[in-house]
């Protein structure tokens, strides 16, 4: 009887310990970069940014009209609960378009149209 109470309460241990280690991983976890698939409808070429509000803005890339293009949206500016504006500047018209504020999870994907016309951004979540 003592060594089955003794495995019982080793894999009990065992298992209180994996949910404590992960529990801590989830509070302190590394934040992960995001991609951004960012599909250009538009007759010319945009420069696309992430911007987290009243914080920093930073330049994804540049894509190509007709172009579809990978981007990377870096961890530090993901904060988990937190929102970013994908911004599409047009090259020849100097005018820009806009998602609006876009909840990105840690390791997230996010697809970005920018249509034809040009002047809104089309997002969808968690696609290929």
């Amino acid at each position: 009887m003592t060594g089955q109470h003794s495995r019982r309460l080793a894999a009990r241990m065992s298992v209180a310990l994996l949910l404590a280690g992960g529990a801590c991983v989830h509070r302190t976890g590394t934040v992960e970069p995001a991609s951004l698939i960012f599909i250009n409808e538009a007759p010319e070429a945009a420069d696309v940014f992430a911007i987290v509000p009243s914080v920093s803005s930073v330049r994804l890339g540049t894509v190509m009209q007709g172009e579809r293009r990978e981007l990377v949206i870096p961890s530090r500016v993901i904060r988990i609960g937190s929102t970013v504006n994908i911004v599409a500047r047009l090259f020849s018209r100097g005018t820009q378009a806009s998602s609006g504020p876009v909840s990105i999870p840690s390791g997230g994907i996010l697809q970005v149209t920018l249509p034809v016309g040009g002047t809104q951004l089309i997002v969808e979540t968690g696609r290929r």
